[in-house]
């Protein structure tokens, strides 16, 4: 069963995240701090830099010998779909003449989530 406790550390982990992505859309949508080419720097830099560092550091902290083999197991699973998923809706869009996202599919397959590497 969930105790309060539980809710308590669910909560302090998650509110300052929307917190920050609160501020950072308000901050372009409606204050008007940052013009669209700043946004697309920014996001280039977190894509190509910042989320490849910080997926190193959380994958180079991590001891594979002391995680779960279920947790190991669902993880190659589940990012075995999502790639198989990509690869035919990408052959299915080339069929159509439609763009191809595979490499998005690819992405997401190889990022689960941020949690996917700690144990």
């Amino acid at each position: 069963m969930i105790t309060i406790d539980d809710f308590y550390n669910v909560m302090c982990a998650m509110v300052p995240l929307y917190f920050a992505m609160l501020v950072a859309y308000a901050s372009v949508k409606w204050w008007k701090i940052f013009s669209p080419e700043q946004c697309s720097g920014i996001n280039r830099f977190v894509a190509v830099f910042a989320v490849p560092v910080l997926s190193f550091h959380f994958i180079s902290q991590n001891n594979p010998y002391q995680m779960d083999a279920k947790f190991i197991l669902a993880d190659t699973l589940s990012k075995v779909l999502v790639l198989l998923f990509s690869l035919t809706l990408g052959h299915t869009q080339r069929r159509l003449g439609l763009v191809d996202h595979t490499f998005l599919g690819c992405y997401f397959a190889q990022h689960t989530g941020y949690g996917d590497s700690i144990a």
